[in-house]
């Protein structure tokens, strides 16, 4: 039996992965659960990383930097930008990071949201 090389099956899964969630982005938002539709799930949000962020003894984001780890099309990155916070969105998908880049146009002109791919 021939060892498996690990390296070539990791790629082949991530790019596996890139491409399923690149296929999903334009359609995402759609989903049921995937997108913050109105203002009552959003000020639920808002409210829930303000309490998170009081109970380690801040008053507020405004000017921290907040990382958003497989930000996707950018959902979670809106409620931080809503409390001022400066946000880096990183996505493994290409395509997904280009709809959070249209919904955050404002924000990056303003360099509060940043994205990188990864």
């Amino acid at each position: 039996m021939e060892p498996q090389n690990t390296a070539a099956q990791n790629y082949d899964l991530k790019e596996q992965i890139r491409t399923y969630w690149s296929k999903r982005s334009e359609s995402f938002d759609t989903s049921p659960g995937h997108a913050i539709e109105n203002n009552s799930e959003f000020d639920a949000w808002r409210a829930l990383f303000l309490d998170i962020w009081a109970d380690n003894g801040h008053a507020d984001y405004k000017g921290f930097h907040v990382l958003d780890l497989a930000c996707g099309t950018g959902e979670i990155s809106r409620v931080f930008l809503s409390l001022e916070a400066i946000v880096t969105g990183v996505d493994f998908s290409e395509a997904t990071l280009e709809r959070a880049k249209r919904k955050h146009v404002q924000a990056t002109a303003l360099g509060q949201w940043v994205w990188r791919a990864g």
